[in-house]
C-alpha cells in the first residue's frame, strides 16, 4: 500500500505548535486539532480531509519529543517564567537591554493580570521589539508570536527564520513606518 504525502515543513510546524499548548495530548487528539487548522487554512483541499494520518502525526510527535529531550538545559530554560534574576543568570541572544527592563515588568504585570506566564524567551523578544511597539498588549502578543515560532523551530531542529512572523507583525501593521 502506498504511503500518503510526506509532511510539509508548514504541517510539521503546526504539529509542534499544537504540541506546545497540549504536551499531554496523544497523536489522535493532536491530529484532530491539526485537521481543523488545515481545513481553516484551506490546506485540506491540497491533500484531502484525512491527511495526515494518525501514524504520520505520531511519528512527528516522537521526533518532537526526542528533540525536546535532547535540547541543552539553556534552551529548555528559555520556556521558564521570566524574572530579572533569570535574565542575569543566562546568556540570551539577543540580550535583554537594561533600557527594556521597565517595559518587561509592564508586560509581566499585563500577563499576570490575564493569568498567563511570561517566559524568558518571550522577554527576549519583548526586549528586542520594545523600541518598535510601544503598546504593552501589542508588544506582549508580538513577542509571543516570535517566541512560539522560535520554539517550534527549536523542537523541530530547524533554523529559525522570522520572515513570516516579520510580515505578520510589521507589514500588516506598518509599525515604525511613515509615508509623510
Amino acid at each position: 500500500m502506498a504511503k500518503g504525502a510526506h509532511l510539509t515543513k508548514e504541517v510539521k510546524i503546526l504539529i509542534a505548535d499544537i504540541h506546545l499548548d497540549n504536551t499531554d495530548w496523544g497523536a489522535t487528539k493532536i491530529r484532530e486539532k491539526l485537521l481543523q487548522k488545515l481545513k481553516s487554512m484551506g490546506i485540506d483541499r491540497n491533500f484531502g480531509p484525512d491527511w495526515p494520518s494518525v501514524s504520520a502525526v505520531q511519528t512527528q510527535l516522537m521526533e518532537i519529543r526526542q528533540n525536546s529531550d535532547n535540547k541543552s538545559p539553556e534552551l529548555k530554560e528559555l520556556n521558564n517564567p521570566w524574572s530579572l534574576g533569570a535574565t542575569s543568570q543566562r546568556s540570551i541572544y539577543p540580550p535583554i537591554t537594561p533600557e527594556s527592563i521597565p517595559v518587561l515588568f509592564k508586560v509581566m504585570k499585563y500577563r499576570d493580570a490575564s493569568g498567563e506566564k511570561f517566559t524568558i524567551r518571550e522577554a527576549k523578544w519583548a526586549s528586542a521589539l520594545s523600541p518598535l511597539i510601544p503598546d504593552i498588549q501589542s508588544l506582549s502578543e508580538k513577542a509571543t508570536m516570535y517566541a512560539r515560532a522560535e520554539a517550534n523551530c527549536d523542537i523541530l531542529n530547524l533554523p529559525f527564520d522570522s520572515t513570516e512572523v516579520d510580515k505578520q507583525v510589521f507589514l500588516a501593521s506598518a509599525v515604525g513606518t511613515s509615508n509623510k
